[in-house]
């Protein structure tokens, strides 16, 4: 209704879990998943690894649609969702250096400098001044051997971020 224009954009299909109806029901997003990305043409037709198409070219394929919904002009509203990190194990790109003895550690440390530098990248473009940036983790990992050995007072939560947010946050209704 405020003239957004919406993409969602992810490696797997967005039918698993129902997303692909989440996002069509609350507005009209553009769906750019595995089933899309593949329709154009950006992996071959056979292409498939981990859930579908990997981060680092997830990474790549956001910066091309955010620099297209920052062309048209229009408020935009885009959601991207990682997968790399997801259980078990993660999954390991080509590009992931490997100094730890743990996969998972060193997915999780490679995930989270590539979400660093697409932060990075945002806020070197146009956009950025008018754009707050929302990280949200979806859920604590699945795999609770690889944080069995942490404190056990320690609390762990979901990640959430918010970096350039419009207005003042005291405004905001408790």
């Amino acid at each position: 209704a405020q003239g957004y224009e919406q993409s969602l954009m992810f490696g797997a299909t967005a039918k698993f879990g129902g997303l692909n109806f989440f996002y069509e029901s609350h507005g009209n997003f553009n769906i750019l998943d595995y089933d899309a990305v593949k329709a154009k043409g950006w992996i071959p037709e056979d292409y498939k690894v981990w859930w579908g198409y990997e981060d680092d070219k997830l990474y790549e394929y956001a910066k091309t649609e955010l620099r297209r919904l920052h062309e048209t002009g229009k408020p935009f509203h885009f959601v991207m969702e990682t997968a790399d990190t997801h259980f078990p194990d993660g999954y390991v790109s080509p590009n992931t250096p490997t100094p730890r003895d743990n996969q998972y550690a060193n997915v999780i440390a490679y995930s989270a400098s590539e979400v660093t530098r697409f932060v990075r990248w945002i806020q070197q473009q146009p956009f950025y001044e008018n754009t707050t940036v929302v990280l949200i983790g979806d859920h604590l990992s699945m795999d609770k051997n690889f944080f069995k050995d942490f404190d056990p007072s320690y609390r762990r939560t979901t990640f959430n971020l918010f970096l350039n947010p419009a207005g003042d946050l005291a405004d905001i209704p408790k």
